[in-house]
Protein backbone atom coordinates (compact mmCIF):
# COMPACT_ATOMS: atom_id res chain seq x y z
CA UNK A 1 0.00 0.00 0.00
CA UNK A 2 2.80 2.14 0.67
CA UNK A 3 4.46 1.37 -2.57
CA UNK A 4 1.31 2.08 -4.23
CA UNK A 5 0.56 5.34 -2.74
CA UNK A 6 4.39 6.36 -3.33
CA UNK A 7 3.85 5.27 -7.26
CA UNK A 8 1.05 8.05 -7.56
CA UNK A 9 3.15 10.32 -5.80
CA UNK A 10 6.09 9.93 -8.01
CA UNK A 11 4.03 9.83 -11.52
CA UNK A 12 1.95 12.60 -10.48
CA UNK A 13 5.13 14.97 -9.89
CA UNK A 14 6.72 13.66 -13.15
CA UNK A 15 3.19 14.53 -14.51
CA UNK A 16 4.00 18.12 -13.08
CA UNK A 17 7.16 18.68 -14.70
CA UNK A 18 6.39 17.62 -17.92
CA UNK A 19 3.75 19.85 -18.31
CA UNK A 20 5.25 22.96 -16.42
CA UNK A 21 5.57 26.05 -18.68
CA UNK A 22 6.80 28.88 -17.28
CA UNK A 23 4.48 31.99 -16.68
CA UNK A 24 4.02 34.44 -19.59
CA UNK A 25 4.45 37.76 -18.15
CA UNK A 26 5.55 41.51 -18.83
CA UNK A 27 8.95 41.78 -17.06
CA UNK A 28 9.67 45.54 -17.36
CA UNK A 29 7.89 48.82 -18.42
CA UNK A 30 9.12 51.87 -18.92
CA UNK A 31 6.95 54.95 -19.56
CA UNK A 32 9.51 57.35 -19.16
CA UNK A 33 6.67 59.40 -17.97
CA UNK A 34 9.30 61.64 -15.04
CA UNK A 35 10.48 63.80 -17.65
CA UNK A 36 13.23 65.05 -15.76
CA UNK A 37 16.18 63.39 -13.14
CA UNK A 38 17.89 60.40 -13.62
CA UNK A 39 15.61 58.18 -12.05
CA UNK A 40 13.22 56.24 -14.79
CA UNK A 41 10.35 54.02 -13.00
CA UNK A 42 9.70 50.58 -14.04
CA UNK A 43 5.69 50.01 -14.32
CA UNK A 44 5.30 46.51 -14.66
CA UNK A 45 5.83 46.42 -10.60
CA UNK A 46 8.97 44.18 -10.53
CA UNK A 47 11.28 46.99 -9.63
CA UNK A 48 13.76 46.92 -12.66
CA UNK A 49 13.92 50.87 -12.19
CA UNK A 50 16.01 52.47 -14.38
CA UNK A 51 19.32 54.69 -14.19
CA UNK A 52 20.12 57.61 -16.37
CA UNK A 53 23.80 57.23 -16.49
CA UNK A 54 26.54 59.69 -15.53
CA UNK A 55 24.39 62.20 -13.78
CA UNK A 56 22.24 62.50 -16.88
CA UNK A 57 25.24 63.88 -18.87
CA UNK A 58 24.20 62.97 -22.80
CA UNK A 59 20.59 61.89 -21.87
CA UNK A 60 18.00 64.83 -22.27
CA UNK A 61 14.27 64.52 -21.52
CA UNK A 62 12.30 65.56 -24.71
CA UNK A 63 8.75 64.92 -26.09
CA UNK A 64 7.73 61.51 -27.08
CA UNK A 65 5.50 59.04 -28.81
CA UNK A 66 2.84 59.39 -25.60
CA UNK A 67 3.98 62.22 -23.40
CA UNK A 68 7.73 62.14 -22.11
CA UNK A 69 10.69 60.24 -23.61
CA UNK A 70 14.34 59.82 -23.49
CA UNK A 71 16.76 61.29 -26.20
CA UNK A 72 20.52 59.87 -26.36
CA UNK A 73 23.20 61.74 -27.95
CA UNK A 74 26.76 62.18 -27.48
CA UNK A 75 29.78 64.35 -27.47
CA UNK A 76 31.90 62.74 -30.09
CA UNK A 77 30.99 59.52 -31.91
CA UNK A 78 34.70 58.28 -32.14
CA UNK A 79 35.34 58.61 -28.14
CA UNK A 80 34.33 55.97 -25.57
CA UNK A 81 32.76 56.67 -22.04
CA UNK A 82 31.11 59.44 -23.06
CA UNK A 83 27.32 58.67 -24.03
CA UNK A 84 24.13 58.94 -23.00
CA UNK A 85 22.16 55.67 -21.76
CA UNK A 86 19.79 54.03 -19.00
CA UNK A 87 21.00 51.29 -16.76
CA UNK A 88 18.30 48.52 -15.88
CA UNK A 89 20.22 46.81 -12.55
CA UNK A 90 19.99 43.18 -12.56
CA UNK A 91 17.66 42.25 -15.30
CA UNK A 92 20.06 41.12 -17.21
CA UNK A 93 20.39 38.06 -15.11
CA UNK A 94 17.24 36.69 -15.78
CA UNK A 95 17.25 33.70 -18.03
CA UNK A 96 15.76 34.67 -21.46
CA UNK A 97 16.79 31.45 -22.85
CA UNK A 98 13.29 30.16 -23.04
CA UNK A 99 12.15 33.59 -24.74
CA UNK A 100 11.98 37.69 -24.61
CA UNK A 101 10.63 40.49 -26.46
CA UNK A 102 11.77 43.86 -26.01
CA UNK A 103 9.81 45.91 -28.08
CA UNK A 104 9.97 50.46 -27.93
CA UNK A 105 9.25 53.39 -29.76
CA UNK A 106 11.88 54.50 -31.06
CA UNK A 107 12.53 57.95 -33.18
CA UNK A 108 16.18 58.57 -35.38
CA UNK A 109 16.84 62.53 -35.18
CA UNK A 110 19.43 61.42 -37.86
CA UNK A 111 20.27 58.13 -38.87
CA UNK A 112 24.22 57.69 -39.25
CA UNK A 113 26.45 55.05 -40.65
CA UNK A 114 27.88 53.16 -38.07
CA UNK A 115 26.40 51.05 -34.55
CA UNK A 116 23.66 52.27 -32.55
CA UNK A 117 22.94 50.53 -29.70
CA UNK A 118 19.23 50.20 -28.75
CA UNK A 119 18.93 47.41 -26.15
CA UNK A 120 21.51 45.39 -24.68
CA UNK A 121 23.56 43.33 -22.39
CA UNK A 122 26.60 42.11 -23.91
CA UNK A 123 29.51 41.63 -22.57
CA UNK A 124 31.77 42.71 -25.39
CA UNK A 125 31.11 43.36 -29.03
CA UNK A 126 30.76 39.61 -29.61
CA UNK A 127 28.97 38.26 -26.65
CA UNK A 128 28.23 36.75 -24.41
CA UNK A 129 25.09 38.57 -23.89
CA UNK A 130 22.59 39.86 -26.41
CA UNK A 131 22.44 43.20 -28.88
CA UNK A 132 19.02 44.84 -29.98
CA UNK A 133 21.02 47.43 -32.52
CA UNK A 134 21.11 49.65 -35.65
CA UNK A 135 23.99 48.41 -37.64
CA UNK A 136 24.92 50.00 -40.80
CA UNK A 137 21.25 50.27 -41.82
CA UNK A 138 20.00 47.48 -40.46
CA UNK A 139 18.08 46.68 -37.03
CA UNK A 140 19.72 43.28 -35.90
CA UNK A 141 18.39 41.55 -32.91
CA UNK A 142 21.89 38.99 -32.15
CA UNK A 143 23.61 37.04 -29.40
CA UNK A 144 27.10 36.24 -29.10
CA UNK A 145 29.70 33.92 -27.48
CA UNK A 146 32.36 35.64 -27.64
CA UNK A 147 33.91 34.53 -31.19
CA UNK A 148 30.37 35.46 -33.20
CA UNK A 149 27.56 37.07 -33.41
CA UNK A 150 23.84 35.11 -34.75
CA UNK A 151 20.64 36.39 -35.03
CA UNK A 152 18.51 38.33 -37.28
CA UNK A 153 19.14 40.60 -39.39
CA UNK A 154 16.86 43.75 -41.13
CA UNK A 155 17.60 45.89 -43.76
CA UNK A 156 15.79 49.24 -42.68
CA UNK A 157 16.57 52.85 -43.74
CA UNK A 158 14.64 55.18 -41.29
CA UNK A 159 13.35 58.76 -42.07
CA UNK A 160 14.21 61.64 -39.57
CA UNK A 161 11.91 62.93 -37.10
CA UNK A 162 9.44 59.62 -38.04
CA UNK A 163 8.22 57.12 -35.31
CA UNK A 164 9.04 53.51 -35.65
CA UNK A 165 7.71 50.63 -33.36
CA UNK A 166 10.21 48.35 -33.31
CA UNK A 167 10.49 44.58 -31.75
CA UNK A 168 12.87 41.89 -31.63
CA UNK A 169 11.54 38.42 -30.35
CA UNK A 170 13.27 35.18 -29.48
CA UNK A 171 11.53 32.12 -28.80
CA UNK A 172 14.12 29.81 -27.79
CA UNK A 173 14.72 28.71 -31.27
CA UNK A 174 14.74 31.72 -33.98
CA UNK A 175 15.21 35.24 -33.41
CA UNK A 176 12.82 37.53 -35.46
CA UNK A 177 13.04 41.83 -36.08
CA UNK A 178 9.77 44.13 -36.62
CA UNK A 179 9.60 47.50 -37.65
CA UNK A 180 6.38 49.56 -37.94
CA UNK A 181 5.85 52.71 -39.09
CA UNK A 182 3.71 54.76 -36.91
CA UNK A 183 1.54 56.64 -40.05
CA UNK A 184 0.78 53.19 -41.63
CA UNK A 185 -2.79 53.03 -41.00
CA UNK A 186 -2.85 50.13 -38.60
CA UNK A 187 -6.11 48.47 -39.83
CA UNK A 188 -5.28 45.54 -42.25
CA UNK A 189 -1.76 46.74 -42.80
CA UNK A 190 1.14 44.73 -42.47
CA UNK A 191 4.65 44.86 -40.61
CA UNK A 192 6.84 47.54 -42.71
CA UNK A 193 9.36 45.05 -42.41
CA UNK A 194 10.13 41.89 -40.40
CA UNK A 195 12.94 39.53 -40.65
CA UNK A 196 14.10 36.17 -39.12
CA UNK A 197 17.47 34.06 -37.94
CA UNK A 198 17.57 30.13 -39.06
CA UNK A 199 16.62 28.19 -36.70
CA UNK A 200 18.83 26.70 -33.17
CA UNK A 201 20.47 29.16 -32.32
CA UNK A 202 21.65 29.23 -28.16
CA UNK A 203 20.78 32.34 -26.43
CA UNK A 204 23.60 33.35 -24.14
CA UNK A 205 24.01 35.34 -21.05
CA UNK A 206 25.78 38.26 -20.73
CA UNK A 207 26.32 41.43 -18.17
CA UNK A 208 23.37 41.35 -15.01
CA UNK A 209 22.84 45.23 -16.20
CA UNK A 210 20.86 45.74 -19.48
CA UNK A 211 22.07 49.52 -21.07
CA UNK A 212 19.86 51.39 -22.98
CA UNK A 213 20.70 54.17 -25.35
CA UNK A 214 24.00 52.94 -25.53
CA UNK A 215 26.50 50.05 -25.01
CA UNK A 216 28.09 48.94 -21.76
CA UNK A 217 26.47 51.43 -19.61
CA UNK A 218 27.45 54.71 -21.83
CA UNK A 219 30.96 53.03 -23.20
CA UNK A 220 30.28 53.37 -27.00
CA UNK A 221 27.84 53.61 -29.73
CA UNK A 222 25.89 55.54 -28.63
CA UNK A 223 22.05 56.14 -30.36
CA UNK A 224 21.24 58.85 -32.37
CA UNK A 225 17.58 59.11 -31.15
CA UNK A 226 14.76 58.82 -29.05
CA UNK A 227 13.01 55.91 -27.07
CA UNK A 228 9.80 56.08 -25.67
CA UNK A 229 7.54 53.00 -24.08
CA UNK A 230 10.28 50.38 -23.75
CA UNK A 231 8.66 46.99 -22.64
CA UNK A 232 10.64 43.49 -22.25
CA UNK A 233 8.55 40.41 -21.92
CA UNK A 234 9.68 36.83 -20.88
CA UNK A 235 8.04 34.58 -23.63
CA UNK A 236 8.03 35.68 -27.61
CA UNK A 237 5.60 37.35 -28.88
CA UNK A 238 3.92 36.56 -32.28
CA UNK A 239 3.26 38.80 -35.26
CA UNK A 240 0.29 39.20 -33.97
CA UNK A 241 0.55 40.19 -30.57
CA UNK A 242 3.06 42.20 -32.16
CA UNK A 243 0.84 44.12 -34.65
CA UNK A 244 -1.55 44.79 -31.49
CA UNK A 245 1.16 46.53 -29.86
CA UNK A 246 1.68 48.93 -32.33
CA UNK A 247 -1.30 49.88 -33.06
CA UNK A 248 -2.32 50.39 -29.73
CA UNK A 249 -4.27 47.52 -28.98
CA UNK A 250 -2.33 45.82 -26.80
Amino acid sequence: MLFLKYLIMTVSLAAAIAGYTQEKKLLGYWKFAEGQGISVKDFSGNKYDGIIARDGKNTLWTEGKSGKALKFTTDDPKKIRNKGCMVIKNLGEYDFSKGVTVTCWINFKHQRSGTQEIVSNAGSDRGPGFRFLIAYRSIRFVVGDGKKLQGAELKFSAKSDTWYFIAATYNGRVFRVYAYESDIDPGGSKFKEFAESKEGIEFTKGRKDISVGAYAGGYAYSLNGIIDELKIYNYAKDEIEILDAASGEE
